[in-house]
């Protein structure tokens, strides 16, 4: 069986960069812009991988990987916090995110921080 990847990112062109890059993969990609759609879509996908921007309006990233490791269906998720932001990694990781990795990033340490 495939996995599944969400990418969680309200910038178009880096969501685009990554969905590229991840396509070698086999993985299903599921897209969204909006983190406040993210957790309802996710309850009802049940990705394995979640890649989440962590400055994002409205509900930020961190508060997005909070939300899914209290949920029954989704806290096993393996959470890879992406951000430009000097604090990011202390968020996403304070949040519960599995991995880091900053923004503008390398291709070769992005696909070495995923769990497989």
């Amino acid at each position: 069986m495939n996995k599944k990847i969400f990418i969680c990112e309200d910038n178009i062109h880096v969501l685009n960069a990554i969905m590229d890059v991840l396509s070698v993969t086999g993985a299903e990609l599921i897209a969204e812009l909006d983190s406040t759609r993210a957790l309802e879509r996710m309850l009802t996908i049940r990705p394995d991988v979640l890649i989440c921007d962590i400055e994002m309006p409205i509900v930020s990233g961190s508060e997005l990987i909070r939300l899914i490791r209290k949920s029954e269906i989704l806290n096993n998720v393996f959470v890879l916090g992406i951000s430009a932001s000097h604090n990011g990694k202390e968020a996403s990781m304070l949040a519960g995110a599995n991995a880091f990795i900053e923004k503008p990033f390398d291709i070769c340490d992005f696909m070495a921080a995923l769990p497989f």
